[in-house]
């Protein structure tokens, strides 16, 4: 099933039961911002980026598009939405809410607002939604006693657990190739990051490959799935790293500018978008991916954060 296409008839049955019909969103969903605002344009090129902002009073998802040098909203529901991901091919967006009655569930909309549906309904708190490689699955985080990974398959409905593990499984980001998860996790105390087999989950045992801070988080692979992007807190500050599959090298990309986070490769593995916080700011900025400069790429009157780019950009 290529998101492009209809929605499995499981899920839109679902989307009705639960009310989440197209329209149900605010009518400014999807609309240019009308907010004072910078884009680096230049600097963003032809590409395309969503990110998470406060900018409108609340949290809500909203898409840069270089196309069309316009700010568009994906969300205005007044509820908190968050950890948002585009599908392959660019032209939905998943994310966590806590639009139905407060507990964080999963929904996917249009990337242009439109036909928002819920994926998932429980008690539980389900967060960190990713698309796989093909666009046919799903690896979220669920808090059942523990934070463990699940994985829900879109043409069946079918959800499977990947991790059993009596510690916090958090933020799982797909290999390009589909067959691999990193996050990070903490089995021994620290927020160590972690890969493992997506085939053969749960009952292996995952691979750690970052081991060397006390707080390793929010992994994300470049498009050759030989390096990973993380966070780490050293000295003070959140900075970005990245950690070489091949020889284990582990190389800083940020430093001292305030507390970086939340890295996202673009999609030619060049450059790493990531949310930088100050006291009173938190804005979207890039580096090159080899820790070459940093520039501003978006501010808006909120906090802004969660980058992630498009990576097949669908042009206007």
């Amino acid at each position: 099933m290529g998101l492009g296409r209809s929605w499995p008839v499981w899920l839109l049955f679902a989307g009705l039961l639960l009310g989440c019909q197209p329209g149900a969103e605010s009518s400014r969903a999807g609309s240019p911002v009308d907010f004072e605002h910078f884009v680096n344009w230049q600097l963003l090129g032809d590409r395309q980026i969503i990110f998470r902002s406060s900018a409108d009073g609340d949290w809500d998802i909203y898409f840069a598009d270089g196309f069309g040098d316009e700010l568009r909203r994906v969300t205005a529901d007044r509820h908190h939405n968050r950890y948002a991901d585009p599908s392959p091919d660019g032209s939905r967006v998943l994310y966590s809410s806590s639009a139905d009655g407060g507990d964080f569930d999963l929904f996917v909309v249009g990337i242009d607002g439109s036909g928002p549906i819920q994926l998932t309904a429980n008690d539980l708190e389900d967060y960190s939604p990713v698309f796989s490689p093909d666009g046919r699955r799903i690896v979220f985080e669920r808090d059942v006693d523990f934070f463990q990974l699940f994985e829900l398959d879109l043409d069946s409905g079918r959800v499977r657990q990947l991790t059993d593990v009596p510690w916090h499984n958090y933020a799982p980001d797909w290999s390009p190739d589909g067959h691999e998860l990193a996050y990070f996790a903490n089995p021994e105390g620290d927020f160590d990051i972690y890969v493992i087999r997506t085939e053969h989950a749960p009952g292996q045992d995952p691979e750690r490959v970052v081991d060397t801070f006390a707080f390793a988080q929010f992994p994300d692979f470049d498009p050759s799935g030989k390096r990973i992007a993380f966070e780490a807190f050293e000295s003070g500050d959140w900075d970005l790293f990245t950690f070489d599959r091949e020889s284990g090298e582990i190389r800083r990309v940020t430093r001292g500018g305030g507390d970086d986070r939340d890295p996202d490769y673009s999609p030619d593995g060049q450059q790493i978008a990531f949310s930088r916080a100050g006291e009173d700011s938190a804005e979207i900025w890039i580096t090159g991916a080899d820790g070459a400069r940093a520039d501003l790429l978006i501010s808006t009157p909120g906090r802004d954060s969660q980058p992630v780019w498009i990576k097949s950009p669908r042009g206007h």
